[in-house]
């Protein structure tokens, strides 16, 4: 899986357009509602755990605006999964640039 194209509001992956947030794991996208719009909650990520991410990169939109809320943090060090909080721009870097093998989870805010 790759994303071809990221602008603000619009992702591209696979040759199919998004225009909403999203999250990936296992291979699935899928729309990305938060309780709390730009407060990361661990019930907003919940169906990511079912492919045991070795990492979770968060695209936290263009400005920085999303957080990260402590139970994630803890979360993810209780599960040993390694948390990346970027800009969304450079979150789709990083996951395009990926090995193989390697189990990631991402979500992407594509606006604010």
């Amino acid at each position: 899986m790759e994303i071809a194209n990221y602008s603000f509001g619009n992702i591209t992956i696979d040759g199919k357009k998004y225009g909403s947030d999203i999250l990936i794991y296992e291979g699935n996208i899928e729309t990305w509602w938060r309780e709390k719009g730009h407060l990361i909650q661990l019930t907003d990520i919940e169906n990511i755990w079912k492919s045991n991410p070795s990492k979770l990169i968060v695209g936290c939109g263009v400005s920085n605006g999303m957080k990260v809320s402590p139970e994630v943090k803890k979360e993810c060090k209780k599960r040993e999964t390694e948390l990346i909080t970027v800009k969304t721009d450079e979150a789709v870097k990083l996951f395009n640039s990926q090995s193989p093998g390697i189990k990631v989870a991402a979500g992407f805010h594509l606006t604010c």
